[in-house]
């Protein structure tokens, strides 16, 4: 039987304020299996992308467990945690943190470079065909689409190869087309051996998904397989309710 990429247990989080303590997430639990796109949703505030940044190692909960390819993630030192980021993790976000002053083939080789990770010239051209932007490494970002900029963020993430490629909104931006042409993209990042776990408030992705995790004042009680976007529709608005 093969072993989850990624689990999860018992995941708590609480914010305070001044005023107020906010408990985020209730005791999350979750497991990625290689080979899956896993899509998390919930209305705003829900603890979408708290979870996400849980999961990956970015943010710390305040209590439970979490495997990464067999490696536990609480207790580790941050460089502890930068190596299993390097070696199996990969990232998406909403706003792409794509630096203006370097090229696309620059941006794509940074996060390889800033972890002692050489990436040839041949291995950048090669993932900027894989994602549709032959022949742009040496455009500047900003004179870029939306998006060609999510794909730049996509190509740098897919450099190293990463087991678990983590997405936070990867479309939110984006027109309806370029959103669908993104998605199909993420979709085929999904390999026998690697695993997508996406945040998204777009139902009809949600639901090209595996699995779609519904989050709702904390806790993941419904995990749907292959669900459809009424079914999704309705849970999350019982949210409201």
């Amino acid at each position: 039987m093969t072993s989850p990429l990624l689990t999860a247990s018992g995941i708590r989080k609480t914010y305070h304020t001044r005023k107020d303590r906010v408990e985020v997430l209730r005791g999350i639990n979750l497991s990625v299996d290689p080979g899956e796109f896993v899509a998390i949703v919930g209305r705003s505030g829900s603890g979408k992308s708290t979870l996400l940044y849980c999961l990956c190692g970015l943010l710390k909960p305040d209590s439970g467990s979490i495997s990464i390819c067999g490696q536990h993630v609480m207790g580790q030192s941050n460089a502890q945690l930068a190596r299993l980021r390097r070696d199996h993790v990969g990232f998406v976000f909403q706003d792409l943190n794509l630096i203006s002053a370097l090229n696309v083939a620059d941006n794509v080789r940074l996060p390889a470079k800033m972890a002692g990770i050489h990436a040839s010239n041949g291995q950048v051209d090669a993932i900027l065909h894989q994602v549709g932007l032959d022949g742009m490494g040496h455009e500047r970002t900003d004179n870029l689409s939306g998006g060609q900029r999510q794909r730049v963020a996509i190509a740098r993430a897919l450099l190293r190869r990463p087991d678990i490629l983590f997405a936070d909104e990867p479309t939110g931006s984006l027109d309806p087309s370029t959103a669908r042409s993104v998605m199909h993209l993420m979709r085929q990042t999904v390999t026998p051996g690697s695993a997508l776990i996406m945040v998204t408030h777009d139902l009809e992705i949600a639901v090209t998904a595996d699995r779609v995790v519904v989050l709702s004042n904390g806790i993941s009680n419904d995990v749907l397989t292959h669900p459809t976007v009424e079914q999704l529709f309705e849970l999350t608005q019982e949210e409201n309710d």
